[in-house]
C-alpha cells in the first residue's frame, strides 16, 4: 500500500478551533458590552453634574437673598465667620432623579 501525506485539516481540528474562536469572540464581546455600560453611565453623571452647577451659576447671579453669617466652628474650637446670602433650596429632577442644593453666596 501506498502512504498517503495528509494536506489539510481534519473536521475535529475544524470544530474545536471554531469552538475557541467562539469563546474569545463572546467575550471580547462581554468586555466591551461593559465598557459601553461604564462610558453611558459616565456619561449621566456629567449630564446631571452639569445641570446642577448651570442651575446653581443661574440662581448665583439672579436672586438676592436677606444678607447673613455663616459661623463655623472646628474641633480644635478655631471659628470661621463669612458674610454673605443664603441661597434657598432649589430642586431639579436629573435624570429621573430628584436633587435639592441650599447654598451659600459669599459678599463682596
Amino acid at each position: 500500500m501506498l502512504a498517503k501525506k495528509a494536506k489539510g485539516f481534519t473536521l475535529i481540528e475544524i470544530i474545536v478551533a471554531l469552538g475557541i474562536i467562539g469563546i474569545i469572540g463572546v467575550s471580547l464581546l462581554t468586555v466591551f458590552t461593559m465598557g459601553i455600560k461604564v462610558i453611558v453611565q459616565a456619561r449621566d453623571r456629567n449630564d446631571a453634574s452639569f445641570t446642577a452647577q448651570s442651575q446653581v451659576e443661574v440662581k448665583l447671579n439672579t436672586i438676592n437673598a436677606a444678607p447673613s453669617t455663616i459661623t463655623i466652628t472646628m474641633p480644635d474650637t478655631t471659628t470661621i465667620s463669612a458674610s454673605g446670602t443664603v441661597m434657598p433650596a432649589e430642586s431639579a429632577t436629573v435624570n429621573g432623579k430628584e436633587v435639592s442644593i441650599d447654598y451659600f453666596k459669599p459678599g463682596k
